[in-house]
């Protein structure tokens, strides 16, 4: 693995990137104000679920929360995979081996395999469908996964 990290560390893009004043912390707002919007997303469904909701009776059901939510992540998702790789090969032997920046990898690999197989099957369930406990619970783990997230990505620059 290291020969493929060295790979991308060497690139000129790379090199270009780190010589830069302003690409990275271009490229890292992008990539932060992207996650903002995943992680928000994801926490308006989650919040759905646990039953949380604006607007009294005429609130959304989760079926058409869940439509919006599939619609709409795919954008940060493919923002964050393109930023987050142009900030990582140009460091990509540091982050290699820092264990905040696995733990994020870990995590939002988590939090995405949680979430998209959900938000299919939820396109299809009845809008006046209960949520179970255990569902609410899962809720509360996810949001708490995401905030994982954001945590360990603060911690990358300090490791």
């Amino acid at each position: 693995m290291m020969g493929l990290w060295q790979w991308l560390y060497d690139l000129s893009l790379s090199t270009t990137l780190r010589n830069s004043i302003w690409a990275f912390p271009i490229i890292e707002c992008v990539h932060i104000y992207s996650m903002i919007s995943l992680i928000g997303l994801f926490a308006a469904f989650d919040m759905r679920l646990m039953g949380f909701a604006m607007g009294g009776k005429q609130r959304r059901p989760i079926s058409e929360l869940a439509k919006v939510v599939l619609r709409w992540i795919w954008i940060p998702v493919v923002v964050n995979a393109v930023t987050g790789t142009l900030m990582f090969a140009p460091n990509a032997l540091n982050y290699s081996s820092n264990w905040a920046f696995r733990s994020k990898m870990l995590l939002v690999f988590l939090g995405l395999i949680y979430h998209v197989p959900l938000l299919f099957k939820a396109v299809r369930w009845n809008d006046s469908y209960e949520m179970p406990m255990g569902m609410k619970l899962m809720s509360i783990f996810s949001i708490l996964v995401w905030a994982g997230v954001i945590v360990a990505s603060r911690w990358i620059a300090y490791v």
